[in-house]
């Protein structure tokens, strides 16, 4: 996992590498360089989160890899909502034959802004009220003692999770109803694509989970 997850955060590192030299190029830039950049920042974050689940438990470990994982999730979430919010507004473009081209990079600024900072009062009030912690587990073996999480409030935990669901189907919505654009941007479909298998990954995590 711990290779894994390194591997990945590599490779990710190397493509923003490419993404910063070539940021003035016509392809980059027609790409939206830094919501591309924020996207793979939030990729780097949540695959080094995954390091927070392995190792002798702790308090503050267990808030820690909740943390990180729920703010590299809202992050990259947020961006590609941004993105399907460009293409959105592209299709009205079309459609009202209208300029609004500029006001383009500020959406997807405040998008990001918003769904960033909702996240992150969710996070603060689920490790302020009840947060995880470590669970001494002496019923399962009679000769062992096995250290658990206990994940806290529930009830937090599902609006984290919540908030998932709720951005990665705006990204899908908004997405699907410009599908008419998508011989022209390319991207659409990969968002469709990444949008269903998000859904079919998270419907196989969640039981696990709870």
């Amino acid at each position: 996992l711990v290779i894994l997850s390194i591997f990945g955060a590599l490779v990710v590192l190397a493509v923003t590498v490419v993404y910063v030299i070539y940021r003035h190029t016509p392809l980059v830039t027609a790409n939206d360089w830094e919501l591309s950049f924020l996207i793979q920042v939030s990729l780097v974050i949540t695959l080094l989160s995954s390091m927070l689940f392995i190792g002798k438990p702790y308090n503050w470990y267990f808030m820690a890899h909740q943390v990180t994982l729920a703010l590299g999730f809202s992050l990259c979430l947020s961006c590609i909502l941004g993105k399907t919010t460009s293409l959105f507004l592209a299709y009205r473009i079309s459609k009202l034959k209208t300029r609004l081209t500029s006001i383009c990079p500020l959406y997807w600024k405040i998008i990001v802004l918003i769904s960033v900072l909702v996240e992150i009062g969710i996070c603060t009030a689920y490790l302020l009220l009840e947060p995880p912690r470590m669970y001494k587990n002496m019923e399962s073996q009679n000769i062992k003692i096995i250290l658990e999480c206990n994940e806290g409030s529930i009830e937090f935990l599902c609006s984290i999770f919540g908030m998932y669901v709720f951005l990665a189907l705006l990204c899908f919505l908004t997405t699907f109803v410009v599908h008419q654009l998508l011989d022209n941007y390319y991207e659409g479909k990969c968002i469709i694509f990444g949008m269903l298998v998000f859904f079919y990954c998270l419907d196989l995590f969640c039981p696990c989970l709870f």
